[in-house]
């Protein structure tokens, strides 16, 4: 490979990885830039009762449960479940044998501060949780809220990814 020709992959490698370049461009979405290093509220809302969690995100599981934090009063299945802010993306897991969250309403999770260069215009949804689909998702500017009422988590590892995409 000549000088010109590695001079320019690199230049090309940089940009995207400081993300100069939109990872997509499909339908006029690109990935929005980074939520690494902002502070985002994590909230559970349980029929009249809210808890919060504030955490700055480094794209590592930001909450664990069982654990210190607020939301496993309500995320208190025995085993392990996980809250994971990204760059452009919020990530669910839970390990273990399975359980349900409780039919009632809300039974929702709420996460504020998302604040990117744009406002939030789309969120996509992947996920192994049965009945949990777009629907279920509701979002603004800077904020997306997942409605988990009645949904079983049949485990033995189930998760639902968020990818936040917003406008040209």
């Amino acid at each position: 490979m000549n000088l010109y020709r590695k001079a320019a992959m690199a230049k090309i490698a940089l940009a995207l990885a400081v993300g100069a370049l939109p990872a997509t461009a499909a339908a006029g979405f690109v990935r929005p830039a980074s939520l690494i290093g902002e502070t985002v509220d994590f909230h559970v809302l349980f029929q009249s009762n809210e808890t919060t969690d504030s955490f700055v995100v480094t794209g590592k599981p930001e909450v664990e449960c069982p654990g210190n934090f607020a939301a496993c009063q309500y995320l208190n299945a025995p085993k392990l479940q996980t809250i994971e802010v990204g760059a452009a993306s919020i990530t669910y897991r839970y390990k273990g044998p399975g359980a349900q969250f409780q039919e009632v309403s809300p039974n929702a999770f709420l996460f504020e501060g998302l604040n990117l260069s744009k406002p939030i215009a789309a969120v996509k949804l992947k996920t192994n949780i049965p009945g949990l689909t777009e629907s279920n998702l509701s979002f603004t500017a800077n904020t997306v809220q997942v409605d988990m009422e009645g949904l079983s988590v049949p485990g033995p590892r189930s998760f639902f990814t968020l990818e936040l995409e917003t406008r040209l």
